[in-house]
């Protein structure tokens, strides 16, 4: 009887392993192969830039938006974007070398929101926050306590033509800072 469960035991450790290392294979090995190869900048920058779709594999009806980010504890960087209106499906998501955004279990907040979860105004515009804890801001997206990654939105259907930006502020000047941007935003309009 004891035979068993240490079989048992052992195909389920096995089991585990293989699928992390799958996890691996299918999450985050196109991404660092894509950034070896120089098909994606890996370098902090301040607009989610387009990907070319083949550096992923992926389907020909999304877009793919990303950026590196790199944030201090207590940092905040706020994600200004669009919808656009003929497209079906919107993602925004984290990833990073402990493919949290895969095993969602490593960190206590949300790694990936869709369109469904964001707030999108009658314009298509949104606002996601990437931090280390909630900032009770609005929707974030958990990079549990890892200083650098990627974030990426994907866009099904159609894509805006505009690309999001990406502003890394401290912590504690987040809510002036969104304030700010909501009269800039009304004032736009």
């Amino acid at each position: 009887m004891i035979w068993l469960l240490l079989v048992a035991l052992s195909a389920a450790a096995s089991w585990m392993a293989l699928s992390f290392l799958g996890l691996d294979a299918v999450a985050y090995r196109s991404l660092r192969r894509a950034v070896h190869r120089g098909q994606l900048d890996d370098k902090p920058g301040p607009v989610v830039k387009k990907a070319d779709l083949n550096a992923f594999g992926m389907n020909p009806h999304l877009a793919l938006r990303y950026v590196a980010y790199e944030l201090a504890y207590d940092e905040v960087a706020v994600v200004r974007g669009s919808m656009h209106p003929d497209s079906s499906y919107l993602s925004v998501i984290v990833y990073d070398t402990l493919l949290q955004s895969v095993l969602p279990q490593r960190c206590p907040g949300p790694t990936l929101l869709t369109d469904r979860e964001l707030d999108i105004d009658e314009h298509g515009a949104f606002v996601v926050l990437l931090a280390h804890a909630d900032p009770q801001a609005g929707p974030w997206l958990d990079v549990s306590s890892v200083a650098k990654g990627v974030f990426m939105e994907r866009h099904a259907e159609a894509a805006p033509e505009s690309c999001s930006t990406i502003e890394v502020v401290q912590r504690a000047a987040l809510s002036a800072h969104l304030e700010r941007l909501a009269q800039s935003a009304a004032v736009e309009r």
